[in-house]
């Protein structure tokens, strides 16, 4: 009993980090990134078919850098993650 519970457990903490990385953080590199980098930075739709990127997660496509999207849900979960430790500082310094 206890190894099946574990086993659900474990499905589950996995699928709400793949939710939180892949949904949350794929959501802010796509609002984020473009801007940012003035369209130089895509981000690979999130249903493409399998592409072949480097191990660093990019590649080159028509003279912009495109990211996968694990790459892209990660690196947006950092941005968000620095977007919130931002606003802690600055409500901290102003109060």
């Amino acid at each position: 009993m206890q190894i099946i519970l574990a086993l659900i457990a474990e499905a589950l903490i996995s699928a709400l980090f793949e939710l939180l990385i892949l949904g949350l953080g794929y959501a802010i590199a796509c609002m984020v990134l473009p801007p940012l980098s003035f369209g130089n930075i895509t981000v690979e739709p999130f249903r493409a078919p399998p592409a072949r990127f480097n191990w660093l997660g990019y590649r080159r496509k028509d003279g912009h850098i495109e990211l996968a999207a694990a790459a892209a849900g990660s690196a947006g979960l950092l941005i968000g993650l620095f977007a919130c430790f931002a606003i802690v500082l600055l409500t901290r310094a102003l109060t």
